[in-house]
């Protein structure tokens, strides 16, 4: 049996685990006295969203560092930054690669604090370890995939209060096999939780979709008054329900979904929902 964790009511737009991630580096931000929160992403990026939002409600200035060209009109996710303060910058991908450099020479770190795309990093990593103890118990958890922040922070989790819970990741890049390197880079070097990433559920990459998925998310929505995006949980649901009908999960063992929120991913969709 399925279980939904609805960590995307946590709040409308500090959503799911970008809520958990940015916890800790806003108290960062805050002790070291830097005023204004510099970030990166794309440009329908949930986690700009969210820290121009926790920005706002926290009394920071926020940047957000875009990769390409500024689309005009704005899109939906940007405008909404925009309300919230952020001020918008819009580099060159190549600029973009280099993005701990950019900051360098760009920013003061002394009043401006540095937050990675997605928000990942050893802080990210323990807001979402400590949340694992909030979340009802299970056999198994699956949650989605990008930079792996989330997932290594369920496996400190799940390490920590010693539960016999596996940990199952889908990853949501085509190909990204060193995934794995990265996240045990994150665990401690005792680390005992029982943890697998599948790579079979991308359905052509990252934000890539397909017919199916498509219309497994509008009859979702329609069925249950829950709102699956593309990007990610839309294929956590789809992989969910595979692993179990499968046979790789026993219908017989308990299964806590994370919804990890991000919304708005569907808003870059729109015309492909229509």
């Amino acid at each position: 049996m399925i279980h939904l964790q609805r960590e995307d009511l946590l709040h409308p737009f500090i959503s799911g685990n970008k809520l958990r991630k940015l916890k800790h580096p806003l108290l960062n931000a805050a002790e070291k006295g830097c005023r204004t929160l510099v970030t990166f992403g794309g440009a329908f990026s949930n986690h700009l969203l969210a820290t121009a939002c926790a920005g706002a409600e926290k009394g920071f200035k926020t940047v957000g560092i875009v990769r390409g060209e500024r689309p005009e009109p704005l899109n939906d996710v940007l405008f909404l930054c925009e309300m919230f303060g952020m001020e918008l910058r819009f580099i060159s991908r190549d600029d973009y690669r280099r993005k701990p450099e950019y900051f360098e020479s760009n920013f003061n770190p002394a009043t401006h604090y540095f937050i990675d795309e997605g928000g990942r990093g050893e802080l990210a990593v323990k807001g979402v370890e400590e949340a694992v103890a909030e979340w009802q118990k299970a056999d198994h958890i699956i949650l989605g995939v990008g930079t792996g922040a989330t997932l290594a922070g369920v496996i400190r989790g799940v390490n920590a209060l010693n539960l016999k819970t596996k940990v199952h990741g889908i990853s949501m890049i085509k190909g990204f096999t060193e995934i794995e390197s990265e996240i045990s880079a994150q665990l401690p070097a005792n680390c005992q939780a029982n943890w697998e990433v599948h790579h079979d559920f991308h359905r052509g990459g990252y934000a890539k979709m397909d017919q199916d998925l498509i219309y497994y998310i509008k009859e979702y929505a329609r069925k249950t008054g829950i709102l699956l995006d593309p990007v990610y949980m839309g294929k956590v649901m789809m992989a969910a329900e595979s692993l179990l009908t499968s046979g790789t999960i026993p219908t017989s063992d308990s299964v806590l979904v994370i919804h990890t929120g991000g919304w708005t991913g569907i808003l870059g969709a729109k015309s492909k929902f229509l």
